[in-house]
């Protein structure tokens, strides 16, 4: 019984690297999308206020 535990952390401790780096990769995309997001809210802004220059000029 206690056999079989360990040999399921050691398991699971083998997977831990590949486990994380999923992670650090699915968070790495999350802040690329977060930054693609802001960049294309400040192009929308800058669309806006262009045109508000252009209609008071």
């Amino acid at each position: 019984m206690a056999l079989a535990v360990i040999n399921k952390c050691s398991a699971i401790i083998n997977r831990l690297p590949a486990i994380i780096m999923v992670a650090i990769i699915d968070m790495a995309l999350a802040i690329i999308d977060m930054a693609s997001a802001i960049v294309n809210m400040l192009t929308v802004i800058h669309a806006m206020v262009t045109a508000i220059n252009i209609n008071i000029a």
